[in-house]
Order: structure tokens, then C-alpha cells, then sequence
């Protein structure tokens, strides 16, 4: 009988798809589920959507009233997910959530012997101040300032470091980039996003006057003003080109609009970039996003992406737009490096090699040091909220062997 592997819990980037066609490909039979759709723009074709289930629980019987009784005594739909998930799945996959909302299935899973996989994402384990602190190290612009207060505040919530803790403790394998891993202990493994590419088609051949698009998911995070205001300077110039600006697209109108697309820009602020600036290479598109080459990612040599800062944004597009052999060159290498370095399967593949289920060897692996040797606390207060987590995961054999004991700033060690 094959293996079985469950992902979920919230479709990032239209990812747990991917993640699913990956593991498919290598062989294993999948679950997926989410507790909701969170954004349009997300394709979210999961197996099980906690939010829509009990709809069609019961939904002939009459009256309503006695339809409400039997739906009210169901189990809950993650509950009855998870039970079924645990009966017939190997290995579990997290993208931002669990099944419980205290993480307390980690540890039951852990008991079970199943395996734990964790895609750290993003704002899931990213807090402010430790991601401030270490972008002025790199002299990285901030993109904080540019969110709402509300934005900011849940950007340094406790949650972030209990999440990043629990998994530490529990999961088999991590993988994650830099840009997000500030309060990272734990070594992980690089984290390559899953494109689809037979989701996406390729037209590389360039216009001579170039359709630029932008589509943020947050105009904060992704420097949308800095660009549009970019791209009205260089309108104001003479420079020509059309402009696209894509939000609340639903995905596979997204991605057709990628491909009809010369120029796409992604972000200004973290380092790495994301999804996007993948999809649009495989759509035949040039791709410009904040790489930042100069930060602790890791970026193959052979991609083709084009790094912006704020401060280079200018510069380089008005470059990219006037040289159209450039772009002609750019558009028509993108798609394989995408095959060769994101495709679901070999992504998958190497999260097996990993677990030491295939044989193989795991991409980079970061060991993080900037918390244990740079982090300084805001106050004492977030002090002991600190070294409360860090006596969490004390015990663990990986804790025992690479994080060295001490004090420093207020933090022990």
C-alpha cells in the first residue's frame, strides 16, 4: 500500500497544491486540507475546507431546526480530518497552521510516530524586532513603516515565537529562509517555493514596448507606492510602456495574466523575493524583485532575476525597458531555471531525502546564529518571554549540540 502524506493547514501562495502534486509525483497518496480560503487570489483546491464542510452536512433534512441539532452534534470537521488523517497518513505537512490552535497535535502526532514536515512561510514566525535588528546589520530598508498600526502590532505578537519553539521541538524536518528564521535555534533546510509550471504557460517572446505588472498581495510588504510612483516617473519622462496593477485576481487569471506580461516586478524590502517572481519567470516574463545577493540567502548562481532595491528601482527598470535584447535574453531562460530549481517533485524529493525516507542529499542548510549571538530584547519583560521559549526546546538533541550555553542581554542560554 503507498504512503500516505497530509498537508495543510493554510494555502500560502496557492502552495499546498503544489506541495500535494509534488509528493504525488514521487510516488505517495496525499490529504489536503484548510481551515478556510483566506484571499482571492489563492487557489485552495484542498480535499477537506473546514469553513464550508458542515454546509453540506445533513443538508436535506427538515426542518432546520432539527438539520442545526445534528450538525451541532457532528464532531467538528477538523476533528473528524484529523482523526482520519492520523489513521491513514505517514507524514504530516504544516504551512501556518495546524489542526489545533494551541499546537497540542504536534505533540500527540510525535507520541503516534508520525512524521512532521514544517514550511515556515513568512509573518507566521517574522517578528518586527528581530527582523529590524538584523535587516540594519545588511542595511536593509525596513518595510514596517509602510503597514497600518494594526499590521505592525500583530507583526510582533508572542505567537510567532511559540510557533517557531513548538515546531523546533517537534518537527522532523524545517525548512524556511532566512528572511523570516530571526528567531530561529534549529537548523533548516532551504526553502525553494513550488511552482507548477504546467499551470503556467510560457510566452517569452518580448514587445518592443513592454506591458509591466505589479500584483501585491500587500501593498506595505511589497513597496507598492515606491513603484507606482516609480513607474509614473518614468511615464512623466517619455519612457513608454503599459502599466498592469493585479489584485483580488483569482489565481489561474492571475497566472494567464503573468504570461501576457513582459515585465513583472515582485517587492522592494526582503531579501529572497517570493512565488510570484518564480511564476513570472516560467510565464516567459522578466522577473525584478529584492534579491539582496549581498544577504545570507541562498541564490543559485544562474538566476535570472533582477535585483531591486528602492534605491536602484529607477535605474534598473528604465534600463530594462530600453534594452530589449536584455529582455529578450532574460525572458527566454527563466522557465528552465524554474524547472530546475522549483518544480514540486524535486522539492518534495528533497524534503524525503531529509527524513531519511529516499535516498538523497537535502539542499542548503542553514545553522541561524543571529538570535543566540546578536538578538537584544526590548525590555525585560520580553526577556523572560524569550528565555521561557528557549527553556522549551532545551532538552532537545539538536539544542544540546549546536546551541551553545551562556547569557548575554538578558537572554540565557
Amino acid at each position: 500500500m503507498k504512503k500516505k502524506v497530509f498537508i495543510g493547514l493554510t494555502d500560502i501562495a496557492s502552495q499546498i497544491t503544489d506541495l500535494a502534486k509534488g509528493f504525488e509525483a514521487n510516488g505517495y497518496e496525499t490529504l489536503t486540507a484548510i481551515h478556510g480560503k483566506h484571499a482571492n487570489i489563492v487557489k485552495a483546491d484542498a480535499d477537506y475546507d473546514f469553513s464550508q464542510m458542515k454546509k453540506y452536512w445533513f443538508g436535506g433534512v427538515r426542518p432546520h431546526l432539527l438539520q442545526k441539532k445534528l450538525q451541532k452534534k457532528w464532531l467538528e470537521p477538523r476533528d473528524r480530518v484529523f482523526r482520519k488523517a492520523v489513521r491513514e497518513c505517514d507524514i504530516f505537512v504544516f504551512m501556518w497552521s495546524t489542526f489545533m490552535p494551541d499546537l497540542s497535535d504536534l505533540k500527540e502526532l510525535k507520541r503516534r510516530g508520525k512524521k512532521i514536515i514544517v514550511f515556515f512561510v513568512g509573518s507566521d514566525v517574522r517578528k518586527k524586532d528581530a527582523y529590524e535588528q538584523e535587516a540594519k546589520l545588511y542595511n536593509i530598508q525596513s518595510y514596517f513603516s509602510f503597514l497600518t498600526n494594526s499590521e505592525i502590532q500583530r507583526a510582533n505578537y508572542e505567537n510567532k515565537l511559540k510557533y517557531t519553539r513548538v515546531f523546533e521541538k517537534y518537527a522532523d524536518v524545517i525548512l524556511s529562509l532566512p528572511n523570516q528564521s530571526q528567531l530561529g535555534l534549529r537548523a533548516y533546510q532551504h526553502f525553494f517555493v513550488p511552482v507548477n509550471t504546467q499551470e503556467i504557460v510560457e510566452n517569452s517572446q518580448q514587445r518592443e514596448i513592454p506591458i509591466i505588472a505589479h500584483a501585491p498581495s500587500n501593498r506595505g510588504v511589497k513597496g507598492t507606492s515606491i513603484i507606482l510612483d516609480t513607474l509614473n516617473q518614468l511615464k512623466d519622462e517619455g519612457v513608454k510602456f503599459e502599466q498592469r496593477l493585479i489584485e483580488n485576481m483569482p489565481y489561474h487569471q492571475a497566472l494567464k495574466t503573468y504570461s501576457s506580461s513582459d515585465i513583472i516586478i515582485g517587492e522592494l524590502f526582503l531579501p529572497s523575493g517570493g512565488k510570484l517572481d518564480r511564476e513570472a519567470l516560467a510565464a516567459g516574463a522578466v522577473s525584478m524583485t529584492s534579491l539582496r545577493k549581498d544577504y545570507i540567502d541562498y541564490t543559485p548562481d544562474d538566476c535570472p532575476i533582477i535585483d531591486i532595491t528602492p534605491n536602484t528601482l529607477y535605474t534598473k527598470l528604465k534600463s530594462i525597458i530600453q534594452d530589449y535584447p536584455k529582455r529578450q535574453s532574460l525572458a527566454k531562460i527563466g522557465r528552465a531555471y524554474v524547472e530546475k530549481y522549483h518544480s514540486p517533485k524535486s522539492i518534495c524529493k528533497s524534503t524525503l531525502d531529509a527524513l531519511g525516507i529516499t535516498d538523497g542529499r537535502a539542499p542548503h542548510i542553514y545553522t541561524p546564529t543571529f538570535f543566540r549571538e546578536k538578538f537584544i530584547p526590548e525590555s525585560n519583560e520580553d526577556s523572560k518571554m524569550y528565555n521561557q521559549w528557549t527553556e522549551y526546546v532545551k532538552d532537545c538533541d539538536w539544542y544540546k549540540k549546536y546551541v551553545p550555553s551562556g547569557e548575554r542581554d538578558g537572554l540565557i542560554f
